[in-house]
C-alpha cells in the first residue's frame, strides 16, 4: 500500500444524495457508510436523485471499525463509467439482461489525483470487475483527504421542515383564520391579525423555500425509481409558494369596498373570489404538502417526530376554529341584549310620557269644568 496521484483502488461505490441523507434511501433505517453492501444497484443507478448526484469510492474500515470512509469524488467521466458498468452487471430496471448483482455493488477504480482536500476529485481512466484488482499493488488514499462523516442534508432537512410546519401549519392557517372567524370583533380586529400572520408566515416560507431550492433535488425522476413522493411533495410545494407570494401582490390591487349601502362594484365581487380562493387553496394544498414532507427525512425517527408535532398542530388549529365560532354566536348574543333594553327603555318611555300627556288634559279640563 502506498500513496500515489496515480490510484487503482477496490471499494464500494455510493451516489453523494444518499452519503448526503445520511443513511440508504432504498433502506432509509441503515446508516450509508456503514451498510454500503446493502446499497440496491437498482438506488445507485435507477434513482434520479441518486444517479445525477455523482458517486465517491469509498475505503473499507480499519480493522476493529464498521464505518467506510470517503475517499475520492469521481468526476464525470468517472460517473458515467460506473453507472455503465453497474448496468453492465447488475439486476435493476434500467440494467442490462446478463446481470445478476442487486446489492453492494464494487469495482476496480483507476484514475488519477487532480484535487486536493476532503475527499478530492478523481479523474477516472478505468472502471472494471471487483475481482480484477490492482496487480501492482493498490493505493491508499490520504489519511487527511479521507471524511468519514454523512447526512450533510440534515441540517437543511430539520431547517426546511421546522419553518415551513410553523409558517404554512401555523400563521398562515391563522391568517386566514382570523379573516374568516374573527369579523364579529370591533376596530377590524381581524384585518389586524390576518395582515401581520400572513408577513410572519410568509416571511418564514420564503426562507424555507430558498433553502429546499439550494439544499434538495427532487426533480429528477428516473424509470420507476419510486420517487414520486418526493418529486410529488416538491411540485405542490411550488404551487403553494407561487399562491402564497401572489397573495400580497393580489391584495395590493384589492378595489376599495363599497361605504354604507352602496351595493358591492362587480370588481370588488371578482376580486374577493380570487383572493378568497387562492387563500383557501394554497391553504389546502399546504396541509397535503407538509404531509408528504414528514415522511422525507432520512431517520424514521425524525419522521416520526414531524408527524406527531404536526398532527398536534392540526388538532389545535380545529380546536382554534371550534373556539372562535362559539365565541361569535356568544358574541352575538350579548351584542343583542343591549339593543332590545333600549328598545324596552324607549317603549315604556312612550306610554309614560303618553299617560302625562292624558293627566294633563284631565286636569285641564276639570279646571274649565
Amino acid at each position: 500500500l502506498y500513496y500515489s496521484s496515480e490510484v487503482c483502488m477496490v471499494g464500494y461505490l455510493m451516489d453523494i444524495y444518499c452519503i448526503d441523507r445520511g443513511t440508504l434511501l432504498d433502506k432509509p433505517t441503515l446508516d450509508t457508510l456503514r451498510y454500503p453492501n446493502r446499497h440496491s444497484i437498482h438506488c445507485l443507478v435507477d434513482v434520479g436523485q441518486c444517479r445525477s448526484s455523482g458517486f465517491e469510492l469509498l475505503k473499507d474500515p480499519d480493522e476493529g471499525d464498521d464505518i467506510y470512509c470517503r475517499a475520492y469524488t469521481l468526476d464525470n467521466a468517472g460517473n458515467d463509467m460506473v453507472i455503465d458498468h453497474a448496468r453492465e452487471i447488475g439486476n435493476c430496471g434500467t440494467c442490462d439482461s446478463g446481470g445478476g448483482q442487486s446489492n453492494g455493488y464494487r469495482a476496480t477504480i483507476r484514475g488519477e489525483v487532480v484535487g486536493s482536500g476532503k475527499v478530492p476529485l478523481l479523474a477516472v481512466t478505468n472502471v472494471t470487475a471487483e475481482d480484477d484488482g490492482c496487480p501492482g499493488g493498490a493505493t491508499e488514499p490520504d489519511p487527511d483527504s479521507l471524511d468519514c462523516t454523512a447526512g450533510s442534508l440534515s441540517a437543511c432537512t430539520y431547517a426546511h421542515g421546522s419553518m415551513m410546519m410553523v409558517s404554512w401549519g401555523i400563521l398562515l392557517p391563522a391568517g386566514v383564520i382570523s379573516a374568516r372567524l374573527l369579523k364579529h370583533r370591533p376596530d377590524s380586529l381581524w384585518f389586524t391579525y390576518h395582515i401581520r400572520f400572513q408577513m410572519l408566515g410568509l416571511f418564514l416560507a420564503t426562507i424555507a423555500w430558498i433553502v429546499a431550492i439550494f439544499c434538495f433535488d427532487v426533480f429528477t425522476p428516473g424509470p420507476g425509481d419510486g420517487n414520486s413522493i418526493p418529486f410529488s411533495h416538491g411540485i405542490l410545494g411550488m404551487v403553494v409558494m407561487s399562491f402564497g407570494v401572489l397573495q400580497p401582490l393580489n391584495a395590493c390591487l384589492r378595489p376599495h369596498p363599497p361605504k354604507g349601502d352602496t351595493p358591492k362594484p362587480l370588481k370588488r365581487y371578482i376580486w374577493e373570489c380570487i383572493h378568497k380562493f387562492s387563500g383557501y387553496a394554497a391553504i389546502g394544498l399546504a396541509v397535503v404538502t407538509i404531509a408528504l414532507g414528514t415522511t422525507l427525512p432520512a431517520k424514521r425517527e425524525a419522521q416520526i417526530a414531524f408527524q406527531v408535532l404536526y398532527g398536534c398542530i392540526l388538532v389545535c388549529i380545529a380546536a382554534v376554529i371550534v373556539l372562535l365560532r362559539m365565541d361569535s354566536q356568544n358574541f352575538d348574543r350579548r351584542s343583542k341584549i343591549p339593543q332590545n333594553d333600549n328598545e324596552n327603555n324607549h317603549e315604556l318611555n312612550s306610554i309614560s310620557g303618553k299617560r302625562e300627556v292624558y293627566h294633563e288634559v284631565e286636569r285641564s279640563a276639570q279646571a274649565v269644568l
